[in-house]
């Protein structure tokens, strides 16, 4: 701190800072991620993939024009590994826009669509999505996530659509320890039931999501459940972790990891999405251990494995990658 000339009863406070590190890598199963963010240092990123099973990019800038804008798009497909089966080449696209209404609460609506070399337009995975999304900070070892969000398919009916919420919450008592929660619930508002399976809620860890906010793309019941014993037209769940950072752990000098090993629980009711069954709420559960495998900047890449049993006793094997909620 420096006396200003004008007023030297008071302080001026200088900051020096220097610029971090811009360039984003990461990947996924048989294919790798290079981006950048703050490009012409705006609030923005350009990402691209290339690999087996996916290629193409996403952009997005939560700054528009100096004003507290969002638009993003990106554009993706799953050649060349389609290439070699029967079932054609899928394409893949979105397209986001929306408004900051301060700084913690932001509102958006995603378009997304999907196409097929031998389908043409796949009609369940066209979706407009609304959704309000919100975030605080408590403290720095506490802060909360909050998402509603709508799922309409205007190519399949424009009667039909279904919604879910979710708030997760994290707290770290201890440097190396963290508790996780998860609340969500979803359900279908509409009574045709010829559009039962386009609109329902899928609780495994292979769904196809639209979020990846508050933990909704990660809310699933990770035990032995077959798919269809998972899909409801409505449900409610809470899923709980307990993680602990056991060993860090640096590559090369450069890219930094984190092993934290964790304990869950996923409780769920859900309704199944077939007219003659809808009247029955279903008990499904999980509780088991797993690992994390976390690498932060500048590679951004995250690796979940996870093995959960129900009360059947029936277990199941999960890897998926992405943080936990």
């Amino acid at each position: 701190m420096v006396p200003p000339r004008k007023n030297p009863d008071k302080r001026t406070v200088i900051i020096s800072v220097t610029k971090g590190f811009l360039p984003r890598i990461g990947g996924g199963p048989i294919y790798a991620m290079y981006g950048r963010v703050a490009l012409g240092g705006k609030r923005n990123q350009l990402i691209g993939a290339a690999g087996w099973n996916l290629l193409g990019a996403v952009y997005t800038d939560e700054n528009f024009c100096g004003l507290p804008l969002i638009i993003g798009a990106s554009a993706y497909t799953d050649a060349p590994a389609s290439l070699l089966g029967n079932d054609g080449v899928g394409f893949n696209g979105s397209l986001t826009a929306g408004s900051f209404l301060n700084p913690d609460w932001r509102i958006c609506v995603d378009l997304l669509g999907s196409l097929n070399s031998r389908q043409g337009i796949v009609k369940d995975k066209f979706i407009v999505s609304p959704y309000l999304y919100h975030q605080h900070f408590f403290r720095t070892n506490l802060f909360t996530e909050t998402e509603g969000r709508l799922y309409y398919k205007p190519a399949i009916t424009s009667s039909d659509f279904s919604g879910e919420a979710g708030s997760s919450v994290n707290y770290s008592p201890v440097q190396n320890l963290n508790f996780g929660a998860l609340v969500c619930g979803g359900t279908r508002f509409g009574t045709d039931s010829a559009y039962d399976q386009n609109f329902v809620h899928d609780l495994t860890m292979e769904h196809t999501s639209v979020s990846s906010k508050s933990g909704l793309s990660k809310r699933a019941v990770r035990s032995g459940y077959e798919e269809e014993e998972l899909a409801f037209s409505s449900y409610f769940m809470t899923s709980l972790e307990a993680r602990w950072t056991a060993y860090d752990f640096i590559i090369a000098g450069t890219f930094p990891g984190t092993i934290r090993p964790f304990v869950f629980t996923d409780l769920a009711f859900g309704k199944k999405a077939s007219m003659e069954s809808q009247k029955n709420w279903n008990f499904v559960d999980a509780y088991g251990a797993g690992l994390q495998i976390n690498f932060d900047c500048p590679v951004f890449a995250y690796f979940n494995f996870a093995y959960g049993f129900n009360h059947e006793g029936k277990g199941k094997f999960c890897f998926y990658t992405g943080l936990s909620f």
